[in-house]
Parts: C-alpha cells; structure tokens; sequence
C-alpha cells in the first residue's frame, strides 16, 4: 500500500549481514536473502514477498505492516519480532521460531507452520485461517479473538492462552493425520532453500518427532485439548463480543488497525456489528473523532475506502 522507497526487487543478498539496518518501505519482493542477517532491522512496511528468507534472523526486527505473502521463511527466527499488522499469507515458516513475537492483527491465512515455535506469540486477533499448524508449538501463545477457521492442528501442542470464556474461533478444525507420503513431503518443502547446515539438523530434528508421533494412537483424530473449550461459544455470542474486542485492539495500534482492515479479519464481527465499528474507525481516521488513536494513524485510500464502504450500510441498519 503505497509508494516503495527504494527497489531491491529480486536483489541477490544471500548471507548479507544488515543488522539493525534502516529498510522502511523498501521493496524487497523476490530478493534472495537466505542466511542472511537482519538481527533488530526496520523493515517497517517494507515488501518481502514471495523473499527467500530460509533459515535468516530476524529476530526483534520491526515488520510492521510488512508485505510477507508467499514468503520463504523456512527455520528462520523471528523472535522477538514485531509484526503488528503483517501479511503472511500463504508464507513458508515451517520450523521458524516465532517465540513471543508480535503479531496482532496479522494475516497468517494459509501459512505453512508445520513444527514451527509459536511459544508466547501475541496473536491477538490475528487471522491463522487455514493455516498449516501440524506439530506447532503453541505453549503460552495469546490467541485471545484470533481466528483459525479450517486451521491444520493435528498434533500441535503446548497450551495456548484463550482467555475466560474462551476467545478464539476454531470453526472446523481439521485433525486429519498425514499419510508417510505426505510428512516426507512436509519435511521436503520445508528444507527447500536451506543452506545452512546447523538450521537443516534442527528442521529434521522437529520433523523427526511427527515421525515419531505418527506412530501413536489416535492419530486420525488428534487435536489439543484446548480447541474443544475454543468451539463451546456460539457464533452470535463470539460476534456480539469480537466487535469490541476488535475495536478496542485497532484503537491501540495503526498497524494493528491496518491489518485488521486490510485482511478482512473485521469482517469476522458479522454484518450486523461491522458497520458500527467500521464507521468509529473512520471518524477518528478523518478527524471526527479522538476516541480511537490507533484509527488515527490511517492514512491509505485503500483502508479509507475499505472502511467507508462497511460503514454505508450504518444508516440502514439504524432504522431497522
């Protein structure tokens, strides 16, 4: 969403050392930084997609509202990360360490997160719809109001933090075993573009225990514990509930407000509640309003309009 700084599409960094490097808003899409390292660089809305980041550090770099779609993110680290907003669509983080990073209000939709380490991520709000979760780590993750609709969770472990009564949309879960073929394949695509020797043990290593857990019982129908309590909410009451929750989460951060809006995740508070909250963002994105300072910070036309758009249908609604 607007203008790039600079272009380094397609650039050939691989192993480039650019820690704590300032890259806000640089184009990045289809550069080849694998091993590289990022270690506490600004890459606040930058585009890296479809970037070969196998096996890079990034940890505590700043991604805010970056552009990650299709990203190949193989065994890279990431904690300590902020990703507030970020797109990761269909991005390949099989085996990424994301321990405590920020994700609020990102889009992970479709994301490849076999044996990946989610362990104090703060995914509130964010979208993991689809996602690819087999054997992730998701011990003291915050999915309070995060989405996993026809999320992959076969044999992922860990206690994930839902809040009272529980917050999270699990509609759907898929507990679908993989075949011998299929985990063969998984571990395949997941060295893709790995070149360094120490981060290709430790995604075999991982890897190495859905072998093993294959082998147990149950295995056709294994998801945690916690997506039971996930699903005891109905869908009217996790709506009536989401439209605050959502608002207050935008209120708080431009990008998170920006994710949530630009991934459709606010959409997820139904037709009813989505013309209320969208027009609050709006007035205090155009000035109407100071009750929202993270709303206040929305500047794209694209957002503006995407906003503008849910918020015909207030009127309407009003007089029903």
């Amino acid at each position: 969403m607007g203008e790039y700084a600079l272009s380094l599409r397609g650039r050939d960094l691989v192993g480039a050392v650019l820690n704590e490097i300032d890259l806000r808003q640089v184009d990045l899409s289809g550069a080849k930084l694998r091993g590289s390292w990022l270690f506490a660089a600004n890459l606040q809305g930058a585009s890296l997609q479809g970037t070969e980041l196998q096996g890079a550090t990034l940890a505590a770099a700043n991604l805010q509202g970056a552009r990650l779609n299709n990203a190949k993110l193989q065994g890279a680290r990431l904690e300590s990360a902020t990703l507030q907003g970020a797109q990761l669509f269909d991005a390949k983080l099989q085996g990424a360490r994301l321990e405590k990073a920020a994700l609020q209000g990102a889009a992970l939709t479709g994301a490849h997160l076999q044996c990946a380490f989610l362990n104090n991520a703060e995914l509130q709000g964010a979208s993991l719809d689809g996602a690819h979760l087999q054997g992730a780590s998701l011990d003291g993750a915050q999915l309070q109001d995060a989405s996993l609709a026809d999320a992959s969770l076969w044999r992922a472990y860990g206690t994930p933090i839902l809040a009272e009564p529980p917050r999270v949309w699990v509609k759907n879960p898929s507990p679908q075993a993989p075949t011998d073929e299929q985990l063969v394949q998984w571990e395949k695509d997941a060295l893709e573009g790995v070149d360094n020797g120490v981060v290709k043990q430790c995604i075999t290593n991982v890897f190495q225990r859905l072998k093993v857990l294959k082998k147990g019982k149950d295995v056709q129908n294994d998801l945690p514990d916690w997506i039971v309590l996930g699903t005891k909410t109905s869908e009217a009451e996790y709506q009536k509930g989401l439209a605050d929750r959502l608002t207050e989460l935008a209120c708080q951060d431009p990008f998170v407000a920006q994710g949530l809006i630009a991934s459709s995740r606010l959409k997820a508070v139904g037709s009813f509640h989505l013309p209320r909250v969208a027009q609050q963002l709006l007035d205090a994105a155009e000035g109407r309003s100071a009750d929202c300072d993270g709303a206040k910070g929305l500047n794209d036309a694209e957002i503006i309009g995407q906003l503008r758009k849910w918020a015909k249908n207030k009127t309407k609604q009003t007089s029903q």
